[in-house]
């Protein structure tokens, strides 16, 4: 513990808060951790793939950058991007640049954008902030395919980053 480096935040009475000991800081967010918590593609597939068929020809075969798969809780929104992210054609057009995001581990916008730094395996450099980093890659001139289940997670939480998007 190092208490040079803590800061007492408030006291009340004989309570005391002090924060940024490192017991007390969120735990940062690992491609690892991403990797784990991502879900395999399901072998048992019936019924929605048309739906896929659709989504990769919108991705592939037009100008569209962005989709939603919108649904209730367990209509199989998950699987069905999964198989759009295993597509051949996917795979062409986004070679090794197709990321699958559970943003349910990534609470508010600064964790969204550590855990998209660290998914894309980018290195932020001494002087630049992650968020730079990230829109430098994803303005880019290669494709990049996110897919970030669950974004209502970061998106409804009150930690939302102001508009430099």
């Amino acid at each position: 513990m190092n208490i040079v480096e803590s800061t007492v935040n408030n006291r009340v009475g004989d309570n005391i808060t002090i924060n940024n000991f490192p017991e007390n800081k969120p735990k940062e967010i690992t491609a690892d951790d991403l990797r784990l918590q991502t879900p395999q593609v399901p072998a048992v597939f019936t019924g929605r793939s048309k739906l896929v068929e659709e989504a990769v020809n919108i991705l592939c075969g037009t100008n569209q950058v962005h989709i939603g798969i919108l649904g209730a809780g367990g209509i199989g929104k998950t699987s069905v991007a999964l198989h759009i992210m295993e597509d051949p054609l996917i795979k062409e057009k986004f070679a090794e640049r197709c990321y699958f995001i559970p943003c349910e581990m990534l609470p508010d916008a600064t964790v969204l954008i550590q855990g998209l730094v660290q998914a894309s395996g980018l290195q932020v450099a001494q002087g630049k902030g992650p968020l730079d980093v990230l829109l430098a890659y994803l303005k880019g001139d290669q494709k990049v395919l996110l897919i970030l289940d669950n974004f209502e997670t970061p998106w409804s939480s009150g930690a939302r980053l102001k508009s430099r998007i």
